[in-house]
């Protein structure tokens, strides 16, 4: 026979287990796996005309990436919600409009030329 007393530190337990379960779930979800390198292959500007700072990324475990043709700057990347990318680095961070799609992704917005051309597609080199 179970007393109250058990009966709590059962439901307590079960409680707790929940939230462990839950917080593993949460924390699992961090966007695409991007790891590998990127190549811009669409909608590329020159830096000077305000486009993008960099055409080659590459993306490291951890959230870590290399910007290869910047000065192989290096930062952290995150994502502050499902349709935004930040790129932080000890120079400041920049911010994108991202979408995915399996083996491309799509940067829009932040430091890239809005003169009729504010979108760069990147797909994975080899």
């Amino acid at each position: 026979m179970i007393t109250q007393g058990r009966k709590w530190i059962i439901v307590g337990i079960c409680l707790m287990t929940l939230l462990l379960l839950f917080s593993v779930i949460g924390c699992s979800s961090s966007g695409p796996n991007l790891v590998g390198k990127w190549q811009a292959v669409q909608g590329v500007v020159p830096f000077d005309e305000g486009g993008l700072p960099f055409t080659q990324v590459e993306f490291l475990s951890g959230h870590a990436f290399i910007l290869l043709d910047f000065m192989n700057t290096s930062g952290n990347y995150s994502f502050p919600d499902s349709s935004h990318i930040k790129l932080d680095m000890t120079g400041g961070s920049l911010t994108y409009g991202f979408t995915w799609s399996g083996n491309a992704f799509t940067l829009t917005g932040g430091n890239i030329a809005t003169g009729g051309n504010n979108t760069v597609v990147f797909q994975r080199s080899h």
